[in-house]
């Protein structure tokens, strides 16, 4: 009975292992495809881009060759941004100008700009409540269209 559980016990851990490191894999090569889909870009850039080109896969079936470059412009800006808090990070709201007296840091103005061209691009892509909202608007006018017309 004690070789039973024995067999038992090294066939759940063998299998444990197998299926742990089978998950780290396919996070692994998940991480590696982000970084080479967006290789350019920082890795929450990545994983960003890759969660909307997926949202996008899964409502319109793919994502068209004519959306790569507004995508790439989203990845941009949203890298800037990044960037941008990160510096507001390090150096704080405020700093010293030129001329020695306390100025807001500038990347506040491009961090912003760059905050007005994601949502942009995203309500191109109908990725923003007010984007979808409209979406829905007009899916329904053209419902009532062809209600109207007998179709």
């Amino acid at each position: 009975m004690k070789t039973l559980v024995n067999i038992t016990r090294k066939w759940l851990y063998s299998h444990f292992l197998f299926f742990y490191f089978s998950i780290f894999k396919y996070i692994y090569l998940k991480k590696e495809e982000m970084k080479n889909t967006y290789k350019e870009f920082s890795l929450p850039t990545a994983k960003y881009l890759n969660a909307v080109e997926n949202y996008l896969k899964t409502k319109y079936g793919a994502v068209k060759d004519e959306w790569k470059q507004p995508l790439i412009m989203l990845a941009n800006n949203v890298e800037m941004y990044y960037q941008c808090a990160d510096i507001i990070k390090r150096d704080g709201l405020i700093v010293t100008a030129k001329n020695g007296y306390p100025s807001k840091n500038p990347a506040i103005l491009i961090q912003i700009e760059a905050q007005k061209q994601i949502n942009k691009l995203l309500d191109c892509f109908g990725l923003t409540p007010k984007a979808a909202a409209k979406i829905n608007l007009v899916d329904e006018d053209d419902d009532n269209l062809k209600d109207l017309l007998g179709d």
